[in-house]
């Protein structure tokens, strides 16, 4: 008898993919347990993923690109950081595996400037920066934002210090563009 193919084995896999990383991040997540759980073979897997990493970047891949959306969807400065804090608190595991640990093995330079590209649009068009001086700047405010949104990892959204984190990070970032505004680009 001759197998056919399963047209939705890559989304399942993916969302088993998923699902394995959101339980247990980088360290419990391994390609035995995923075909299993994508009711699949290892085998399998490869002829559609080289390797773990490779799985890895699609993943990433798929979370750096709601994210961005979410970030191009805003109409303010302020609106944006909020917005990148909130899918950082609705998806931490995700935000872990674009930004977390050996989140530069699974990017590249061009992943970096086109998800730090809403950003530096927005601080252009929000003090009258050139692109060198509004990437310099973008860079400072995700700094904020990134360091903010490691503190969700790992921690309850409700209680602990989420919500003062967040707030103390939103004034700063504001602060900072108001600082953006009132002064000559370096």
């Amino acid at each position: 008898m001759a197998r056919t193919s399963d047209p939705l084995l890559s989304e399942r896999i993916l969302e088993a993919a998923w699902e394995l990383w959101e339980k247990g991040g980088d360290a419990g997540f391994n390609l035995r347990d995923l075909a299993q759980l994508a009711g699949t073979t290892t085998p399998t897997l490869y002829t559609r993923y080289s390797s773990r990493d490779e799985l890895l970047r699609a993943l990433r891949d798929q979370q750096a690109a709601e994210l961005q959306e979410a970030l191009r969807s805003t109409t303010s400065f302020s609106a944006l950081c909020k917005a990148y804090l909130a899918e950082a608190n609705a998806n931490p595991r995700r935000y872990e595996l674009v930004f977390g640990p050996n989140w530069l093995q699974r990017t590249t330079a061009t992943d970096i400037e086109l998800f730090l590209g809403s950003l530096v649009d927005r601080v252009r068009r929000e003090t009258g920066y050139g692109d060198a001086q509004a990437r310099r700047a973008a860079f400072q405010v995700w700094l904020l934002l990134h360091g903010a949104a490691m503190q969700r990892i790992g921690e309850p959204a409700e209680g602990g210090m989420w919500k003062s984190v967040v707030g103390l990070c939103l004034d700063a970032c504001d602060r900072l563009i108001e600082s953006f505004r009132g002064s000559e680009p370096r």
